[in-house]
């Protein structure tokens, strides 16, 4: 769950053992209240989902009530946006026909800015998949972020070796017209 107290709010509000409160600071509404020692409740806190307002809430059961409640929307709403988001990323998600799953990163972008995404991913993975298979284990290190030395032990050859392969590789994928428009449209 994220750190509701990081968070900026509009009001700062205590909460007596009435039910009652009080406006106070951000450093007041924050610091723990003393408790006795037979308290047997934690300190807890009553964030407004729309970033509103923080409340410290009494050491007592209206408290620990209102406090879990409080929790439990706020993890349902988080789950909520994490679900609308993983549904997104999926929806955008471009598949080739191997089942490979290329995600968009942009979740928010137009639709004729997801059409032409779609198209470049295309072209690009046709691209690739053209390549001789030497060079498409390259790229797809490359596009791991695997480091040049470790791909040239894994490959027994040298560094030096693997970065001529990396410029021929680069000039294969720019001769490509597809892939040259889309590296000068960025």
């Amino acid at each position: 769950m994220k750190n509701y107290q990081k968070l900026s709010y509009q009001e700062y509000r205590i909460m007596l053992s009435d039910g009652s409160s009080i406006i106070c600071t951000r450093q007041e509404c924050f610091s723990i209240e003393p408790a006795p020692e037979d308290c047997p409740y934690k300190q807890r806190w009553y964030y407004s989902l729309d970033r509103y307002m923080a409340v410290r809430l009494p050491r007592n059961e209206l408290g620990e009530r209102i406090g879990k409640d409080n929790a439990a929307d706020l993890k349902a709403q988080e789950r909520l946006i994490e679900r609308s988001r993983e549904r997104n990323v999926e929806i955008d998600a471009y598949i080739t026909e191997d089942g490979v799953s290329w995600d968009i990163p942009d979740t928010v972008a137009s639709v004729e800015d997801v059409a032409i995404m779609k198209a470049e991913l295309k072209a690009i993975y046709k691209a690739i998949s053209e390549l001789p298979d030497e060079l498409k284990d390259l790229c797809e290190a490359l596009i791991r972020k695997e480091k040049q030395c470790s791909i040239a032990s894994r490959c027994g050859v040298t560094d030096a070796a693997i970065r001529k392969r990396i410029k021929k590789l680069r000039a294969i994928l720019l001769a490509n017209e597809e892939i040259k428009n889309y590296f000068e449209n960025l």
